[in-house]
């Protein structure tokens, strides 16, 4: 028989269904709220007898709750603080400010700031929601990188930044390569205030920590001075050179040269031809004889021989036939080879001989076509050719010309007997050309791939002076000093001896408009193998300060690598330098990927954290607590279970992050209410189902006779 219970269970459960449609549209507008589901369940398990398949049941009971945990729509807010996840994975974390150890989720993204600071940091407020629970993530203390802790309550930038003394300068410009020259003869010494006494400056403010974030001001002047002739050095596999003063090798201490290898240089052309070009009719061996060629015109006697591009040391040794040359003794040559020849410019015959260590050499006449520069061989009774060499078989070169007396370019080390003759070649050029494109020139003696060959490039050279407050780095005090790292450049610079109450603090050499550390740059990061830089070393003044003494130093490393040499007007490229003043928080903003970053006054940023969120598989399991929030539980899972994601937005699939939004509720009011019709009508019924039962019970009774 049918009992009151079954009708009771539906007006329970219809109740209770109400009650559920009622909170959600009661919650309509409640941020991230979750609309609730009632789950209705039968009672056959109750039935007198379960196993006969044709009970009644026992009507219906509650089997949960359903949380829908499907997006609601994201709205504008004008708080910079608010944030939306925008996606239905992930939701927030929060710790209870009264209980740390206690943890909630919500997708409720509406966060302000705390009253409560940082202890570690004064200057930090935390991030709360709207019930005082803090927002966690990962934590960053310096303002660039985050702790791999992402249980951290997350902090505010600082309302300021410290300020930071400049420990790095960095100054690239451009000098002008048309301005004019200050040469010694025109003793015009350096002075900042006469402008013509230098070519151009520039300025850049510097800042010192213990001068409170005092602005400092650091000029520099650039006066061009004399061209500098440069070394180039053939090794028979590489170009090298030595690196500026102030160069500093940033691969290898111990490397001092600046190496033109295969990878850095695109080879060497000769630019300065030779006086004829012909192909050989017959072969020849290493021994002297006669070889016939195409065309012997304009060939003379002791011309160098360059057999394929390279010399091969043998030399024309009489004047040439119709098509015959005679020749030394020295390199192979094939008929299908292409030979070149070099005349000499002129020979003469020395006077008296020279022995080891002489530096002059008196000549049986003046001859015109003697020039400075040219490299000097000799030809013996025997027709032995030489080059005439100095120490560390380097050639000699004609240094100078007074009437019939020449004087060398260093001692010698190679004797020459009054029978001997004297050949005088001029140099050849070469064209280099760098990594980047850039073609250079420079000259020496014909190119025959000897180890240890040298040539000689003319490099525009420019000294740097620079000031402090218009108190300048001389030298000469030692509260006001530069080091140069590389030579001995500490004291007074040769040549500057009693001549100027200033000195440079820098010598700078530029080869094709190139500063010639910055040639070769690594092909991965693109930065120069060498860094032209100097330390200086300064004192501040600080405002007030009565006491010199006291005076707090100013050291940083000055940079000047990126300086340029091309004919074009002067500019400055880059002007740089990590020092800053007391900076105030001007901004806060929150990007795709929850990152909290400061702006401030200067432009500098503080990345103060990074949100975390956290995404439960089983969210069904999760525990509605007020407040908006939810609690895990053993039907979620915790933190550290497979199932539960934890993650930075936008990462494992999580969603990301859209700051100045909330996500509203996920409630559709329009079915909630039709829902609701359904559940007042089921009441109803219900109701109906119980007046049955009583009018049953009632005839019941009567039929007894009660």
């Amino acid at each position: 028989m049918s009992n009151y219970s079954i009708g009771l269970s539906g007006l329970n459960s219809n109740s209770a269904a109400i009650d559920t449609i009622s909170n959600n549209i009661a919650n309509a507008s409640t941020v991230g709220y979750k609309a609730g589901e009632y789950i209705f369940q039968d009672q056959f398990y109750k039935a007198i007898n379960p196993l006969d398949p044709a009970r009644a049941g026992q009507g219906t009971a509650k089997q949960n709750i359903r949380r829908l945990m499907n997006m609601g729509t994201v709205q504008d807010s004008q708080n910079t603080l608010d944030m939306a996840i925008t996606g239905s994975m992930g939701m927030f974390r929060l710790e209870d400010g009264n209980d740390p150890d206690t943890v909630y989720y919500t997708r409720n993204g509406q966060f302000a700031v705390s009253k409560e600071v940082d202890p570690n940091f004064p200057k930090r407020s935390y991030i709360v929601n709207q019930n005082g629970m803090f927002l966690t993530g990962y934590h960053s203390q310096d303002g660039t990188t985050l702790d791999d802790q992402w249980t951290s309550r997350i902090s505010m930038p600082p309302t300021e930044l410290e300020p930071q003394t400049t420990t790095r300068s960095t100054v690239a410009v451009n000098l002008d390569a048309r301005t004019n020259t200050f040469l010694p003869t025109g003793n015009v010494p350096f002075n900042p205030e006469v402008a013509s006494s230098y070519n151009n400056k520039v300025s850049q403010t510097v800042y010192s920590a213990d001068d409170n974030g005092g602005a400092h001001t650091m000029t520099l002047y650039y006066r061009r001075v004399d061209d500098q002739d440069m070394t180039v050095t053939y090794d028979g596999a590489t170009f090298y050179y030595p690196a500026s003063d102030i160069a500093q090798n940033i691969l290898s201490a111990d490397e001092a040269n600046v190496v033109l290898t295969n990878d850095t240089s695109d080879g060497m052309v000769m630019v300065s031809g030779p006086i004829r070009t012909t192909d050989t009719t017959s072969s020849l061996s290493t021994s002297a004889g006669t070889i016939t060629v195409e065309n012997t015109a304009n060939i003379e006697q002791h011309a160098r021989v360059m057999l394929n591009g390279l010399d091969t040391g043998r030399f024309v040794s009489v004047a040439p036939g119709t098509s015959t040359i005679g020749v030394t003794a020295g390199t192979a040559i094939d008929n299908t080879d292409t030979l070149e020849f070099f005349n000499p410019a002129t020979t003469a015959a020395a006077s008296v001989a020279l022995t080891a260590g002489a530096l002059t050499a008196d000549l049986t006449a003046a001859n015109a076509d003697i020039a400075v520069g040219q490299y000097v061989y000799k030809v013996d009774s025997s027709g032995n050719y030489s080059q005439v060499l100095g120490p560390s078989s380097v050639a000699i070169t004609v240094g100078g010309i007074s009437s019939d007396t020449l004087t060398f370019s260093a001692s010698l080390t190679t004797t020459v007997a009054t029978t001997d003759t004297l050949i005088f070649y001029d140099p050849v050029s070469y064209r280099l050309t760098f990594q980047d494109g850039t073609k250079v020139s420079m000259a020496g003696d014909l190119f025959d791939g000897s180890v240890g060959q040298q040539f000689k490039a003319v490099t525009t050279k420019y000294e740097v002076y620079a000031s402090l407050d218009d108190q300048f780095y001389n030298y000469t005090d030692p509260q006001f000093s530069g080091s140069l790292g590389v030579g001995d450049f500490s004291s007074t610079p040769v040549g500057y001896e009693g001549t100027s109450d200033y000195y440079p603090v820098a010598m700078m050499q530029f080869w094709g408009g190139k500063n010639i550390d910055s040639v070769v740059t690594n092909e991965v990061t693109g930065q120069a193998t060498f860094e032209s830089s100097v330390t200086l070393t300064g004192k501040v003044t600080t405002p007030g300060n009565t006491a010199e003494s006291t005076d707090p130093d100013l050291i940083f490393t000055l940079d000047l690598t990126g300086t340029r040499n091309y004919a074009t007007p002067f500019g400055v490229d880059q002007s740089t330098q990590d020092g800053r003043a007391v900076a105030l928080l001007n901004s806060v903003s929150i990007d795709d990927e929850g990152k909290v970053v400061g702006t401030y006054g200067d432009g500098r940023t503080f990345l103060a954290g990074q949100v975390v969120l956290v995404n439960f598989a089983a969210t069904d399991g999760l525990v509605p607590s007020g407040n908006n929030v939810f609690a895990a539980s053993y039907l979620s899972g915790d933190e550290v279970h497979p199932n539960v994601t934890v993650g930075k937005p936008g990462a494992k699939g999580l969603g990301g992050i859209r700051a100045g939004a909330v996500e509203g509720s996920n409630v559709d009011l329009s079915n909630e209410l039709v829902k609701l019709l359904i559940q007042q009508r089921m009441y109803s019924a219900n109701s109906q189902s119980i007046r049955a039962f009583d009018d049953t019970l009632t005839t019941t009774i009567r039929m007894a006779g009660g």
